[in-house]
């Protein structure tokens, strides 16, 4: 068990990102058009950080 996780997201027609509180704190981002599914994490790719920033 991990604990108590809290979350708030951030959803464009083409991203989502999330932010994980809590005992898991972490980013994801997705790309929905490539991904709908939301398997592949892309919050390390360097060439969408000015999506982030946006």
């Amino acid at each position: 068990m991990i604990g108590t996780v809290f979350y708030r997201c951030v959803r464009t027609e083409r991203y989502k990102l999330v932010r994980f509180y809590g005992t898991l704190n972490t980013w994801e981002l997705y790309d929905l058009e490539q991904d709908s599914q939301e398997n592949s994490n892309r919050i390390q790719v360097e060439a969408l950080q000015p999506e982030i920033k946006k």
